[in-house]
């Protein structure tokens, strides 16, 4: 009986050990820009106006309050008495898989933190960590589309 040899060939092997490569060396790099991009999508979430509601809008008050400014009143005149939350807040990525999300406004807590005052949560102003929990998969996501971005381009 002979002895029969078969030959297998793979192809696109070079492309799969480039990838893999790519992989090992910049998985750190790739998921700290998804982290990056998920920070920056939670401060623009809490950033964003509130809802129009009577205390923040003109209709039927002699003064109403504007989120990020201060007061402002029919007469025209407006006092910027806010710390300006909207500009305090500050992100950073530690590793690839953890970041610091912080606001510098003293009462950022009772406007975006566990201490969240009543009208606050009525205007449907969003709570740090509650986003986070509610808006994790757009983390996971963006990891993946990073990933295969940097597959893409190996």
């Amino acid at each position: 009986m002979a002895d029969t040899a078969d030959t297998v060939e793979v192809t696109g092997m070079d492309t799969a050990q480039r990838q893999l490569r790519v992989l090992s060396t910049g998985v750190e790099k790739t998921t700290r820009r998804a982290m990056d991009t998920f920070l920056g999508r939670l401060t623009a979430e809490a950033t964003r106006p509130g809802d129009k509601s009577r205390a923040n809008s003109p209709s039927g008050n002699y003064r109403w309050y504007v989120r990020g400014f201060g007061w402002r009143t029919r007469t025209g005149r407006s006092y910027p008495v806010s710390q300006v939350s909207a500009q305090r807040w500050q992100i950073r990525s530690q590793s690839d898989a953890s970041g610091i999300v912080r606001n510098t406004a003293g009462y950022s807590g009772y406007l975006f933190g566990e201490q969240q005052v009543g009208w606050a949560k009525r205007r449907n102003w969003q709570r740090v960590d509650r986003w986070i929990l509610d808006n994790v998969h757009i983390l996971e996501d963006e990891t993946i589309a990073e990933i295969d971005s940097a597959l893409d381009r190996a």
